[in-house]
């Protein structure tokens, strides 16, 4: 009987009974690392991500943030060139931006005027005038002033979206 052989430490059939590597020191090995992994995930999202979905981690300033916007019709009209006599078609795009309050249904009442409005003003513009990058700041300010004065106080500002001229 002294032959008989004797497991060594750290063997299969030893590890069983301290605990060490068997089933069961397995699954928790693979619990810890799952919990681990997700207390970390967990971390990344809380502290690394930024805080508002799109943000890229820069800080709004909440006024600043517009308020809903509504597309009119395309506006077109011609314009005459004083030196060739030739005329010239112009189409622009518009919207409209509202306070942050409003709604597109509340401006809805004032759209028939307001399109109006702006393509009587569009009309009164020069060939010079229509095509110099520099006047579109004061058209545009020109524009949310006539708004303003048929009523649609909820206007905050007038965009243009495209500005072709032939």
């Amino acid at each position: 009987m002294a032959d008989e052989e004797k497991p060594e430490e750290g063997t299969e059939e030893d590890s069983g009974s301290k605990g060490g590597g068997g089933l069961g020191g397995k699954i928790a090995t693979i619990a810890l690392s799952a919990v681990f992994a997700g207390a970390a995930g967990f971390a990344g999202a809380y502290f690394g991500a930024p805080k508002a979905a799109g943000n890229d981690g820069v800080k709004v300033d909440k006024d600043k943030i517009p308020g809903p916007t509504v597309a009119l019709k395309a506006f077109v009209w011609n314009v005459t060139n004083t030196k060739t006599g030739k005329q010239h078609a112009v189409k622009m795009s518009i919207s409209i931006e509202l306070t942050k309050k409003a709604t597109p249904e509340q401006f809805e009442t004032f759209q028939p005027r307001v399109r109006d409005a702006i393509l009587a003003y569009l009309r009164t513009l020069t060939y010079a005038e229509a095509r110099n990058p520099k006047t579109k700041d004061q058209i545009t300010e020109d524009l949310l002033d006539k708004i303003h004065k048929l009523g649609a106080t909820i206007a905050a500002r007038v965009l243009v979206g495209d500005f072709v001229m032939q």
